[in-house]
């Protein structure tokens, strides 16, 4: 019987994870795919299966560059998006979040290969 609940658990467990929307690309490096899962009833992230500790802005953040994923977002769309029209964000902000993400996401946070800039555009999620 315990078994049977396992499974169960497991097999709701699964569900959830195959609802939630997915966003993948092949690493050009390694020939291998990144796979974004975003659970919003957690709010968590998981790249390639294993949960990304974040803080509530920084999960906010990759959340709207995984669904923005390969497009060139600016640091004015990031504000517009992320942050309420009250607060008194400012861009050495954004980037201290970059920052935090690469650190989090990336293999070699000094060489990035998934989060990257492009000077004078913005940020894109490879």
């Amino acid at each position: 019987m315990v078994e049977r609940r396992n499974n169960k658990d497991r097999r709701q467990s699964d569900r959830r994870i195959e609802s939630s929307p997915r966003s993948s690309h092949i690493d050009s490096h390694s020939n291998s795919y990144t796979i974004y899962s975003i659970d919003d009833r957690k709010k968590r992230i998981l790249l390639n299966g294993i949960a990304v500790k974040l803080s509530p802005k920084e999960y906010d953040l990759l959340r709207y560059l995984i669904r923005n994923r390969s497009a060139v977002i600016s640091t004015e769309q990031i504000l517009a998006n992320i942050w309420p029209p009250t607060s008194r964000v400012d861009p050495d902000e954004i980037k201290q979040y970059i920052y935090i993400l690469r650190q989090k996401i990336e293999a070699d946070p000094k060489n990035p290969k998934r989060l990257t800039t492009l000077n004078g555009f913005g940020y894109c999620l490879e």
